[in-house]
């Protein structure tokens, strides 16, 4: 089974605030704060739509030192606040 391809939602904006981001959802009027992990994960689906999970991990790098674990966690987090869906 394929890995599900993740995507920000249509109308999202993301913003740096020092080691937190805000995303805010035009659509629906909604800003979320995000903790500096998450962010990186959405400003990555932000360059570069579409990634798996091992893409997504491949593309935050070293500097990343996320377990998948984690990474999953906020990748559902995320989508369970509308701010990313999966391609499943």
């Amino acid at each position: 089974m394929d890995s599900p391809r993740w995507r920000l939602v249509p109308e999202l904006h993301l913003r740096r605030c020092g080691d937190q981001w805000v995303a805010f959802h035009s659509g629906r009027g909604t800003t979320h704060l995000v903790d500096a992990g998450a962010g990186r994960v959405l400003a990555c689906l932000q360059r570069e739509p579409g990634l798996d999970l091992p893409a997504l991990a491949a593309r935050l790098g070293p500097e990343s030192d996320t377990p998948a674990g984690a990474m999953t966690g906020w990748l559902a987090g995320l989508r369970d606040s509308g701010l990313v869906r999966d391609d499943a």
